[in-house]
């Protein structure tokens, strides 16, 4: 688990009340779950660092699996932005296609 408050953090947002934390699975996966602390919706952008995750940005895949009463299943394009709910946040996976 590398969390939001770490230096080595391999995946930031651009918004400071946004946070993200990565539990990698290097060359494999990686789950991201972004916290949001605003009370208003935001759109944020990642700053992803792939060589850390072991995986290529051309390739990859960003998925929201789905959880029952947490989450709906989705898709994002990699560089696109990702819409988080006030006070709210995802659970994403991070895979190669």
């Amino acid at each position: 688990m590398l969390g939001w408050w770490e230096p080595s953090a391999p995946v930031s947002t651009n918004h400071r009340l946004v946070e993200a934390t990565a539990y990698v699975r290097k060359g494999n996966s990686t789950l991201l779950v972004l916290a949001s602390w605003l009370h208003s919706n935001v759109s944020v952008e990642l700053t992803v660092d792939w060589a850390a995750l072991g995986l290529e940005q051309s390739s990859a895949a960003i998925e929201a699996p789905p959880m029952d009463g947490v989450q709906p299943h989705k898709t994002f394009a990699v560089g696109a932005p990702i819409a988080v709910e006030a006070s709210g946040g995802w659970m994403l996976l991070i895979t190669q296609r």
